[in-house]
């Protein structure tokens, strides 16, 4: 395949710096038609404008754009649409480095949510089936996605949760009818602001303190040598193909690497690897955390933060858990959802059944952080810590009404909570140590048309999880961090599903349901509990077809290492040089 660049439209995000500056530079060489910048930096993007404008005529226009504002996005979009009539490519370049507590929420919304957004407007507007001319989006990850390291929990959710996307919606069954490429590109570090340490953030002070030496173990390419295998890829990359740039080496095709990882990840789900049925596993409204009569909230799941007896904290591999825990007598359990009257109704069912004040809802929007903030000091200042978090809310629907909340809610909130449990907890600052236990997917074990978006946020949770959950933070805290991924469940979830193409839907409730029957609720939640008990921090299990619950640790590892792989070894010796 070789795709011809000139007299194309283009739309870029985050090119008035780094790389996409360089990209526009490549691309004006490329004798484009035209190309739209859109970008915060107003001074840069005007500059840059006028600079290019004496050599290449009007071929660059800047747009000022705070990309996380749909408003000013898509307004950005509505505006070339008006002057140029069309768009041929859209690369999504923006993004930034940076877990601290103040940009760890901005890092989400830029690197994932506006990534999201501008793919789905992409779409809408070169899809051939709808009267578009076709083109291609190339959207950037990183070799974030491909490796598991301490150093960015949260920036390497976002990394993998753009592959996982990409991946997805790149596939032939939206390819066929779109004629919209959609392709992954992952970087290795390379020589940009990104990297100065005024960008660096993490919210752990001795990681982030000892950053920048971690950082010059990467070895650095040349923003030139980056931006010219973007091109490259822009000319040569099929739809839900994945490359990679690192170290000023050429260009390479991963899509074989990643396919693979992921085959060997999709076995714990289905027992032959097929890419033409697939099912969009989700996980479960859990009634209780010791798995008895009771329900979570309607259409969100209970987010339950759940205080054990003063003297009780988390012990290490091998200890046994207290009796009073191993029989469910919880002295408290905090359930935080929006719907109330369920809420309420399970609250007096089980306190009536275990005892007063074992239950208590709080009416609670994760997705709002200052309601999420102020339920966990709520229930600080009435039982005095909290010693489990299990992050269980999540909806089902890519829809373009939905989409948002989806990530919000799966991803964002799931990693505020975390963060905030971690803080109170972690013994290093006073905390009784404890646990945090995350829901993802067997949506992030495999890759699907069907819910591409719901994918990404199990895979952003797997991947932060597991990277949070390693030995250098649960060392000093004490906090252990474990991921559950939960196959297809009977729950709200399956009812309030839905998806960006309506086509998909048909398949779902005739095939999918019928072929891939979900699990009891009571499997699933009994799943829970044993690993609130076994799970080492780190560590990713799974529960699925009402099986006893599975530790598939060293499977996402090896999966993970035949990713991390094509990083390594490809460039064996630009590591030797570093070192």
């Amino acid at each position: 395949m070789s795709y011809e660049l000139q007299d194309k439209v283009v739309l870029i995000t985050g090119g008035s710096h780094g790389i996409g500056a360089k990209v526009i530079e490549f691309l004006l060489e490329e004798n484009v038609k035209y190309i739209a910048n859109l970008d915060i930096a107003k001074d840069v993007g005007i500059s840059q404008e006028a600079k290019y404008s004496q050599k290449y005529g009007n071929k660059l226009k800047f747009y000022q754009c705070d990309v996380t504002n749909e408003e000013q996005l898509l307004g950005a979009y509505d505006s070339v649409l008006k002057e140029q009539g069309y768009i041929d490519v859209v690369i999504n370049s923006a993004g930034i480095m940076n877990d601290s507590k103040e940009k760890y929420r901005k890092e989400i919304e830029i690197n994932f949510t506006a990534l999201t957004t501008s793919t789905l407007k992409a779409l809408e507007i070169m899809r051939k089936d709808e009267g578009g001319r076709g083109g291609v989006v190339l959207n950037i990850s990183s070799i974030a996605a491909l490796i598991q390291d301490e150093l960015l929990p949260v920036y390497y959710g976002t990394k993998s949760a753009v592959l996982q996307f990409s991946n997805c919606i790149g596939m032939p069954r939206y390819y066929a009818r779109t004629g919209v490429r959609i392709v992954t590109m992952c970087f290795g570090a390379t020589d940009t602001a990104l990297l100065h340490k005024d960008m660096l953030g993490n919210f752990d002070k001795e990681i982030h303190d000892n950053m920048m030496e971690a950082v010059k173990q990467h070895p650095l390419q040349t923003v030139e040598s980056a931006a010219s295998s973007l091109v490259e890829v822009l000319k040569r990359g099929e739809s839900g193909s994945t490359w990679l740039s690192i170290a000023n080496k050429p260009v390479k095709d991963i899509t074989p690497d990643v396919k693979k990882a992921y085959g060997i990840l999709s076995e714990l789900v289905f027992e032959t690897i097929s890419y033409i049925i697939r099912p969009p596993v989700s996980s479960t409204s859990l009634r209780c955390c010791d798995a008895r009569k009771g329900g979570g909230g309607k259409r969100e799941r209970g987010c339950f933060l759940s205080p054990l007896p003063q003297k009780t904290h988390w012990a290490p591999k091998g200890s046994r858990i207290p009796a009073t825990v191993e029989r469910g007598l919880w002295t408290h359990i905090a359930n935080l959802d929006v719907a109330e009257k369920a809420g309420v109704a399970q609250q007096d069912e089980l306190n009536k059944k275990y005892g007063t004040n074992i239950l208590k809802f709080y009416k609670c929007d994760v997705s709002n952080e200052e309601q999420l903030m102020g339920a966990y000091q709520t229930i600080l200042d009435e039982q005095g810590s909290i010693d489990i978090v299990i992050n269980n809310a999540g909806i089902a629907n890519d829809s373009k009404e939905k989409y948002k909340k989806e990530i919000d809610i799966n991803f964002l909130a799931a990693t505020t909570s975390t963060l905030k449990a971690i803080e109170i907890m972690r013994k290093d600052e006073g905390g009784n140590g404890g646990v945090v236990l995350n829901i993802s997917s067997a949506a992030a074990l495999c890759q699907d048309e069907l819910l591409p978006i719901y994918a990404a946020t199990k895979s952003a949770i797997l991947q932060f999880s597991n990277c949070i959950g390693m030995p250098k933070y649960y060392s000093r805290t004490g906090v252990r961090v474990v991921t559950l991924c939960y196959g297809g469940t009977e729950s709200h979830i399956f009812r309030d599903f839905d998806t960006i193409d309506k086509t998909f839907v048909n398949h779902f409730n005739e095939v999918i349901v019928k072929v891939f029957p979900p699990q009891k609720v009571e499997s699933a939640a009994s799943a829970l509990v044993e690993v609130l008990k076994n799970g080492e921090s780190g560590s990713t299990w799974m529960s699925a077809n009402n099986k006893p619950v599975q530790d598939i640790t060293p499977t996402i590892k090896k999966a993970y290492g035949i990713m991390s792989e094509a990083y390594t070894n490809f460039y064996a010796d630009s590591f030797e040089k570093v070192s």
